[in-house]
């Protein structure tokens, strides 16, 4: 990745994470821009302190790996959630997710793509 300057970014994130109250997670992004996009518009309420506080973000695969489990434990049950969380571990299949899309197909193949 690289910046503006054309100097080398080696601070890459994987993948941006947000929380509910509780600490699960509802959405992912791979932009924090996006991320905060999303929160203003489906949380108005919230004061700029507090999405910043549901805004995770990580820099290691191990990190994400560590978030992925712990999200388990408390029970994160959004399949589209979990399935982005792997996806960003580092774990691909090769059938059952729409990554671009951000989504799981159930019982489907993704759509061939045209060359």
């Amino acid at each position: 990745m690289k910046k503006n300057n054309g100097k080398i970014d080696y601070q890459k994130k994987f993948g941006v994470f947000i929380t509910d109250a509780d600490g699960i997670v509802v959405r992912c992004f791979n932009a924090k821009k996006a991320a905060f996009g999303w929160l203003d518009k489906h949380c108005p309420e919230l004061s700029r302190e507090e999405k910043a506080k549901r805004v995770w973000t990580f820099s290691s695969y191990r990190k994400v790996s560590k978030f992925f489990e712990e999200q388990i434990r408390k029970g994160c049950t959004d399949s589209e959630v979990l399935a982005l969380m792997t996806y960003y571990c580092g774990v691909s299949t090769k059938k059952g997710f729409d990554l671009k899309n951000g989504r799981v197909i159930a019982g489907e193949k993704p759509a061939a793509r045209d060359v």
